[in-house]
């Protein structure tokens, strides 16, 4: 159980015949698949991206929500400086995407990314014991949302969110937002995800 009182499954620890009854289907096999998925109805999916750039010690954070038929609701872009690691960058765009959801008021969240470590910091804090401190930070943000859960999502199709975060560390863009959609210039790969939902 999560400090919000849901069951949150670490799909990669938990094995392709755990079924989670709202989101079995699309979720129970989640290493076989390399496209996105739509979260179930009524509920919204957070695709979380990081990306970090040694020499220049920064880290780019994306996150984008979408809904079940697929359409972006809105996304939003994040710079960091003086980040020492990926999992630092990682820890801060995780910390940020909680917390920016849960000021958009959002009540039932799919928070889906790549992050093993951070799944595992989440889903079983005690099996990960050098990752107390970032459990701690990531539960206590989380507590505050009403339902939720945290699902790995291949790098494939955690895709869009990605070339976002990317965007600020490959191409300098150190603007922060949070804006309506996806970004213009993702049109075409946001149009092609949602024909897959």
């Amino acid at each position: 159980m999560s400090a919000a009182g849901v069951v949150v499954v670490d799909l990669a620890v938990a094995g392709d015949d755990f079924d989670i009854p709202e989101v079995e289907g699309e979720y129970s096999n989640i290493r076989d698949r390399k496209v996105w998925f739509p979260p179930p109805s009524q509920w919204v999916k957070c695709n979380i991206g990081a990306s970090w750039d040694k020499w220049k010690r920064c880290g780019g954070a994306a996150w984008v929500l979408s809904n079940e038929k697929g359409e972006v609701l809105c996304h939003g872009r994040r710079s960091f400086v003086n980040i020492g690691s990926k999992s630092d960058a990682n820890l801060k765009s995780w910390l940020w995407a909680f917390d920016s959801i849960k000021s958009l008021k959002f009540t039932k969240i799919i928070f889906a990314a790549e992050s093993d470590e951070l799944i595992g910091a989440v889903n079983r804090p005690p099996a990960w014991p050098s990752f107390k401190h970032q459990s701690k930070e990531l539960l206590s943000i989380l507590g505050s949302i009403l339902e939720w859960k945290v699902v790995l999502e291949p790098y494939e199709a955690n895709g869009g969110a990605n070339l976002i975060a990317q965007n600020v560390t490959r191409e300098d863009r150190w603007q922060s937002y949070i804006a309506y959609g996806f970004p213009r210039w993702l049109k075409e790969f946001f149009v092609n995800q949602r024909s897959v939902a």
